[in-house]
C-alpha cells in the first residue's frame, strides 16, 4: 500500500508530479514550479494553520494542492478540510489590497486509498453549483477532486487507472493496465 511518504517523494520529481496533474484534470501545463512538501500555511496566530502535503503552482499561476489522508474522517471531516484548505490557500494566493479577480485557479487533489462517498466513482469533482439552476457555475475557479482508490472505471484515463491500482498495492495489475508511468513511479519509490 502507497503512504504519505511515498507520495511526498514522487511529488519531489517535477516532471511525475507535473505528468499526474494533467492526466487527473485532462489539462496542458508548460511548467510547474518546484513542488513544496509539507508547505505550511499560518496566516494568524489564533487560526488554525495547515500543512499541505505537496503544494505546487504551475506557469500560469494555478495552484494545485495535493493530499493523501489516512483515513475518512467521521462527520464531513474530510469534505470540510477542503474547504479550509481552500480558504487558506486563498488567503496564501491574495495580497494586502488586491482585487479578488487576482485569485488564481485553485485545485485541491485529495488521493483516498478508501471511497469517501461511497459511491464507487475513481473521481469524484465539486465545483459551486446553484442549487436553483445547476447550470449556472458560480465561477470561483476552485475544483476540489477526490481520487478514490477503490473506484473503478474502464473510461477512465489508463495511467490514472494504473496509477490508482498502484496506489492501492496492485502493483501487478497496474503493471498490465499501462506500464510506463506505473513503472517510473516504481522506480522512483524503489518499489519495482
Amino acid at each position: 500500500m502507497f503512504d504519505i511518504l511515498q507520495v511526498r517523494k514522487v511529488m519531489r520529481n517535477k516532471r511525475l508530479c507535473q505528468y499526474l496533474i494533467e492526466k487527473i484534470l485532462n489539462i496542458k501545463i508548460a511548467d510547474i514550479t518546484y513542488p513544496d512538501v509539507e508547505k505550511t500555511i499560518d496566516i494568524r496566530l489564533d487560526s488554525k494553520s495547515v500543512r499541505l502535503d505537496v503544494y505546487v503552482k504551475d506557469d500560469t499561476g494555478r495552484v494545485f494542492d495535493i493530499e493523501m489522508p489516512c483515513e475518512n474522517e467521521p462527520n464531513g471531516g474530510l469534505t470540510k478540510r477542503t474547504r479550509y484548505y481552500q480558504a487558506m490557500i486563498d488567503m496564501e494566493i491574495l495580497e494586502t489590497g488586491e482585487d479578488y479577480d487576482c485569485l488564481n485557479p485553485s485545485y485541491i487533489i485529495f488521493i483516498c486509498t478508501f471511497d469517501a462517498f461511497g459511491d464507487g466513482l475513481p473521481v469524484y469533482t465539486f465545483r459551486n453549483h446553484c442549487i436553483e439552476k445547476e447550470a449556472i457555475e458560480l465561477g470561483d475557479e476552485g475544483t476540489k477532486l477526490f481520487l478514490n482508490c477503490k473506484g473503478d472505471d474502464k473510461a477512465l484515463d489508463p495511467d490514472i487507472r494504473a496509477f490508482l491500482r498502484y496506489v492501492d498495492g496492485k502493483v501487478a495489475e497496474c503493471a498490465r493496465v499501462s506500464a510506463d508511468y506505473v513503472t517510473e513511479l516504481g522506480k522512483k519509490n524503489c518499489l519495482l
